[in-house]
């Protein structure tokens, strides 16, 4: 599987439109149940260093952003996308899908992001943050204003740039 995704994606042009384009003309297990397909894409997000093959992966969660079910199933999965983050596309792109699952299942995401709100990693600490109100236009259900401070509070200082984009 993650060679057709590195044959199409590679024969394509590398912007996000045209990318959107390829994920909804489907892969040929993209018919499978999202719980399947998701180990598949799994195991595409683990295996490929290139930014848009992972992207690819991301697409593929970004269209199941309606169905509860799986986002919580995927919870397990997707936060673990989390270890190979190395850039703000990636990490803004996760950011929207966690930030769904917060919705669903606070208590277990905001474990996850103390975790990443205390790491030494920058992009672990801009997740911690942007996971808490990424499109908080769109969000039907908004934490506390003291849970999200006590995360924002801990990175005020914080001395990378794209940590303290999110801090803004």
């Amino acid at each position: 599987y993650l060679l057709e995704v590195e044959n199409k994606v590679n024969n394509t042009l590398k912007n996000t439109p045209t990318q959107r384009k390829l994920f909804k003309q489907g892969y040929s297990f993209s018919n499978t149940n999202s719980f399947e397909q998701l180990k598949i894409w799994d195991y595409i997000w683990n295996n490929s260093s290139d930014y848009w093959i992972k992207i690819q992966s991301f697409l593929f969660c970004e269209s199941q952003i309606k169905n509860k079910d799986f986002l919580i199933y995927s919870w397990k999965t997707i936060k673990h996308w989390q270890k190979q983050v190395d850039n703000w596309g990636h990490c803004d792109a996760l950011s929207k899908i966690c930030t769904k699952i917060l919705e669903l299942i606070p208590e277990e995401v905001l474990i996850q992001i103390t975790y990443w709100n205390k790491s030494e990693n920058q992009w672990d600490k801009r997740q911690s943050l942007v996971s808490l109100l990424y499109f908080s236009r769109t969000k039907k259900i908004i934490l506390p204003f003291e849970t999200i401070i006590y995360f924002i509070n801990r990175l005020l200082v914080d001395k990378e740039y794209y940590v303290q984009k999110a801090v803004g």
